[in-house]
């Protein structure tokens, strides 16, 4: 294993191997002026249900000044989406295309927390073929209740990992590469 990703740290592995139940965080490169109040609310579902999770490394300062002696996230700045593969449950993104479609390759159940662009459209994709539940619109106010409930669902509704080993198989890592060749096929060079 490359020892640029942080895979090889001990206490991720130890968390991944020792935990049930683990949601990655995570939304990428996204800025939002609402980002800090949004990771509040995620956590607070994540604490109040015990809820293990690997989180962005900002959310530590978050944690640290608000709760004493939690001892359910990792927090880091990165990690290999690929090392998670087996050893996380689901996903909370904010719903950008190759998350979207690394979770689908790999049968990853998603919740999806679209911030603009296409993202509203994965969102609500995932939700209609049933592999993850309804996209929670960040633009708006978070309701709570909401919240915590997609939260738990994407964790423990059965249903979406069935869904994607059925949907998964059609899914391709070459999409652009296979569809010109099936253009190419079909029309001519």
């Amino acid at each position: 294993m490359s020892k640029s990703c942080n895979a090889v740290d001990e206490k991720l592995d130890n968390f991944l191997r020792y935990r049930k139940n683990i949601l990655y965080v995570g939304f990428g490169s996204m800025v939002f002026d609402k980002m800090q109040e949004i990771y509040k609310k995620i956590i607070y579902v994540l604490i109040k249900n015990k809820i293990n999770a690997i989180l962005p490394k900002e959310c530590e300062s978050i944690v640290a000044s608000k709760y004493k002696n939690v001892r359910l996230f990792y927090y880091t700045d990165y990690i290999e989406f690929d090392y998670l593969i087996g050893k996380v449950d689901a996903f909370l993104h904010h719903g950008g295309c190759g998350t979207v479609h690394w979770c689908l390759r790999n049968e990853m159940p998603q919740l999806i927390f679209p911030f603009g662009a296409d993202q509203y459209f994965w969102g609500e994709q995932c939700s209609e073929l049933g592999i993850g539940p309804d996209p929670i619109n960040v633009k708006k106010e978070i309701d709570m209740v909401s919240l915590e409930e997609r939260i738990i669902d994407v964790l423990k509704n059965g249903a979406y990992r069935e869904k994607l080993k059925m949907i998964s198989p059609l899914s391709v890592k070459d999409g652009t590469k296979r569809a010109a060749d099936i253009i190419e096929k079909y029309f001519g060079k």
